[in-house]
């Protein structure tokens, strides 16, 4: 099966089997936020100076562009430069929406809501096993030293490590193993890649401490 964007990947693991996100949603929209930068750092077409996001050398065909949230942010970026923080709070907030909509598009999820009397319960519950099953292999197979990481494993290694997803790979290790061998494994990631994650930590670090303010 052909690799799914990073955003789509990190959506399945974080909703897993029965379709309900296992952390805070606004940490996820920023969560898959950072995948989309990552995924289009990967391709070239975004680069940076300094901790500013710029456009990079290379530009992805209409094929590779599969998220419309990409294509307003390649839209953007020419008229502001900003740093990735900054990117991340504008693009977090729609992020889950629209990737749901491009997976329920592919017939990989299917969306269901439940009106309550206290609300509306959304599930995004996957179609089959083989999407979920092959987006957890790219990260459990790395952390068991069964397979090399490609560069895009490498960012969906470190996504789920700073997202604290590791419960949803099912592996028997306890949570702060797998996350030293998470750790480990993204030495490796791309200078980049690792500007991103970097950028992606300290957003989740300020909006967990942000309620203290």
């Amino acid at each position: 099966m052909e690799r799914l964007p990073l955003p789509y990947d990190l959506f399945l693991i974080a909703h897993g089997e029965k379709g309900a996100p296992s952390i805070h949603v606004p940490t996820l929209g920023a969560g898959l936020a950072a995948a989309m930068l990552a995924d289009l750092a990967l391709l070239g077409a975004l680069a940076f100076e300094g901790h500013t996001l710029v456009l990079g050398a290379g530009r992805p065909g209409p094929a590779q562009l599969q998220d419309e949230a990409c294509m307003r942010l390649l839209a953007a970026v020419p008229q502001q430069r900003m740093p990735i923080v900054q990117w991340l709070a504008v693009l977090s907030g729609d992020m889950l929406e629209s990737t749901a909509r491009q997976l329920d598009t592919l017939g990989l999820i299917q969306t269901t809501v439940r009106r309550r009397l206290i609300g509306t319960s959304i599930r995004y519950v996957p179609v089959g096993h083989g999407p979920l099953t092959v987006a957890m292999a790219r990260v459990r197979l790395p952390v068991m030293g069964h397979e090399q990481p490609t560069p895009a494993d490498l960012a969906l290694c470190e996504l789920v490590r700073l997202l604290r997803l590791e419960d949803a790979l099912y592996l028997s290790d306890r949570p702060a193993e797998i996350r030293a061998r998470l750790a480990d494994l993204t030495q490796a990631t791309q200078p980049a890649i690792a500007q991103i994650m970097k950028a992606l930590e300290s957003y989740i670090a300020n909006q967990a401490t942000a309620i203290y303010r």
